[in-house]
């Protein structure tokens, strides 16, 4: 497997976002975006050997940016809500950001999906991580 970088421009927080192009030995590839861990493309070969994008998704990153249907995200920290914006974890509470009525709703205000991370890429695992300044946006005085 092949993996390739490039640049996919100057988020509106001034964070430099990556597009990274995973591609298999037959061609087929999926670009992800370090702006959130999205999934850009997923281009395979159609009937007659061509490939195609069957990725529902934006051509620029100012798109992605402005996105409220979270095209390509994958799931961060969690999926679902916490009510309240409150959980306790080993005797120890937490306060979240509420972005849902009273409730703390996939990720909070900013959610990773809006976020960039350093991708690190062994052979077989690709990660894009959250940053600990990135959490603390999210988790507030903490």
């Amino acid at each position: 497997m092949a993996i390739t970088k490039s640049s996919f421009g100057i988020t509106s927080d001034g964070e430099e976002a990556f597009l990274y192009r995973l591609e298999n030995t037959s061609g087929a590839y999926v670009t992800i975006t370090s702006f959130g861990c999205r999934i850009v493309s997923i281009c395979v070969p159609d009937r007659e050997g061509e490939l195609r994008d069957v990725c529902l998704g934006y051509d620029t990153l100012a798109e992605y940016e402005k996105d409220t249907a979270s095209f390509g995200a994958v799931v961060g920290r969690h999926a679902n809500r916490i009510e309240k914006g409150v959980f306790t974890l080993n005797d120890k509470t937490y306060h979240l950001a509420v972005n849902n009525g009273p409730n703390h709703l996939h990720g909070g205000i900013r959610g990773s999906i809006i976020t960039t991370g350093n991708p690190h890429s062994p052979a077989i695992l690709f990660v894009l991580p959250v940053s600990h300044r990135t959490v603390k946006k999210v988790i507030r005085g903490h």
